[in-house]
């Protein structure tokens, strides 16, 4: 009898997938955590012609934050308004960030003390973007 070759199934393409436009993700309102930033950082490691990043209005904390900053190596524009970011996460980003010029943080939770620290301790952001009220 002779055997029948089954034909390998397709790979199932990636939930974020369908967010990309030409060079951006845009994950904007998609209910994402800080545990869902390695999942975010493997999907733009494996799409690195993606530069811009939209994770506004989400629920990303400092934890994302300083994940996002350590792992990035391609996004160089980053839109994080309306999450829990807090002084913390804000002061790793400064910290750690290597890739990210343009990034917006308004309304987070985010103080202008916190604020203060990002801009003296900041060398790779060029246009950084806060709110005056920064809680949502």
């Amino acid at each position: 009898m002779k055997k029948t070759k089954t034909p390998k199934s397709e790979a199932k393409p990636h939930r974020f997938v369908q967010f990309i436009s030409k060079d951006n993700l845009n994950l904007c309102r998609q209910g994402l955590s800080d545990e869902d930033m390695p999942e975010i950082i493997h999907f733009l490691r494996q799409y690195p012609d993606i530069k811009t990043l939209d994770l506004s209005l989400n629920n990303l904390g400092d934890i994302a934050i300083a994940s996002f900053a350590e792992r990035n190596l391609t996004i160089t524009q980053a839109n994080f308004s309306g999450n829990n970011i807090g002084d913390f996460g804000l002061a790793i980003f400064a910290y750690k960030n290597h890739a990210t010029t343009h990034v917006n943080f308004s309304y987070n939770l985010i103080s202008e003390q916190g604020i203060a620290n990002f801009i003296e301790i900041n060398e790779i952001c060029s246009s950084t973007h806060f709110s005056r009220m920064q809680s949502h």
